[in-house]
């Protein structure tokens, strides 16, 4: 196969790219359009240093009033996989030593069905996936505050948790 050909194909990343982008607008509109305005800042995209470690959260979310800050990392995953591994990062303590509270948004039927799923991949290879594996990773790494399952009928909850977590 030719460079050219090469350049012009569509593979895996640039079709998981587009469905992350979707999944990340469509996170911001909810938490833009029903967190406070006038009672947090909220930041996309921001470039956040802790230490040397540059880290590019969805948004940071703020209280102006009391400086509580909550950086939000939002994965989605409807095929398994290891997106989630890539969150934890900002579930340390330097994160939190620098004035963070983390909180990771877990989206998708990866994380968020109820009953195990399979798919078939490209080669037409029947893969199958145990959310439930998923989900008892996120109890025993991360605390409960750091961590929310979107199922697309619980943004209100969602948008409390952050709240909370912003004026404890």
């Amino acid at each position: 196969m030719g460079a050219k050909h090469l350049s012009k194909r569509k593979n895996w990343q640039t079709v998981t790219s587009a469905k992350v982008a979707k999944n990340e607008k469509r996170t911001r509109t909810l938490l833009v359009e029903s967190l406070n305005s006038k009672k947090f800042e909220i930041t996309i995209k921001p470039i956040v240093l802790i230490g040397k470690l540059t880290l590019k959260p969805e948004l940071v979310v703020k209280n102006p009033r009391t400086g509580a800050k909550v950086i939000i990392d939002d994965k989605l995953g409807n095929n398994g996989g290891n997106a989630h591994e890539r969150c934890y990062k900002y579930c340390t303590g330097k994160v939190e030593k620098a004035g963070y509270k983390p909180l990771i948004i877990f989206s998708g039927k990866t994380f968020a069905s109820k009953k195990p799923y399979s798919y078939k991949d490209k080669k037409g290879k029947k893969i199958k996936v145990n959310p439930q594996r998923y989900r008892d990773e996120f109890e025993e790494l991360l605390d409960p505050e750091q961590y929310f399952i979107l199922t697309g009928n619980n943004g209100k909850d969602l948008c409390d948790k952050i709240e909370e977590l912003l004026t404890q």
